[in-house]
């Protein structure tokens, strides 16, 4: 896919229902520590929109972009980083889980980002359980596969599609060498 333009719209917080709900959503969710980050400046073919910190936990709103005038990415908040303050995880969830269950769109997929190392976790099953009762659209990416090998990949692979249904697409991912970005954008977008 070619990115040619990615425009900062701004940062929604809980209660915010003032954007364009016509355009298509492609929504980023994931731990922390999961690499959610480096995977947005990957997808977006941009170094430096999403903030990168050693310091999970640094997105704090809903950031919208807008990608080429024609859809949103929307990275929402880490969830689950033990660091950051009760009341910075707890307003992180409410902001989360706001998002999944109050806002629409006539078009909208999700992506949970997954440590391949970790696999999936309860923070993470709770979410995919929340997003699949809302009805939405969910590609689990499986990232940071560049530091598996090829037995531990395959042993991955075979666990989280044992705890999930057959209708919910993993790709594993390495945003590290851009291994199954590709295959995401083909999932999303219908490239």
């Amino acid at each position: 896919m070619n990115i040619t333009s990615v425009k900062f719209i701004r940062g929604l917080v809980t209660g915010d229902h003032n954007y364009d709900t016509s355009l298509p959503q492609v929504v980023v969710y994931g731990r922390s520590n999961a690499g959610k980050s480096t995977l947005v400046n990957k997808i977006t073919q941009r170094n430096s929109l999403a903030r990168v910190s050693q310091n999970p936990g640094r997105t704090r709103e809903a950031n919208l972009y807008l990608v080429n005038n024609s859809w949103y990415l929307i990275d929402m908040p880490g969830y689950g980083y033990a660091k950051t303050s009760k009341t910075d995880r707890d307003s992180f969830k409410e902001l989360v889980y706001w998002f999944i269950r109050d806002t629409h769109a006539d078009s909208r997929k999700s992506i949970l980002i997954v440590d391949s190392k970790a696999g999936i976790t309860d923070l993470d099953q709770e979410l995919l359980d929340t997003l699949i009762n809302q009805g939405e659209s969910v590609t689990i990416i499986l990232n940071k596969i560049d530091r598996l090998r090829q037995s531990e990949l395959a042993a991955i692979m075979k666990q989280v599609r044992s705890q999930v249904s057959d209708s919910i697409n993993i790709i594993p991912c390495s945003s590290k060498t851009g291994k199954g970005i590709p295959q995401l954008y083909a999932s999303l977008l219908g490239e």
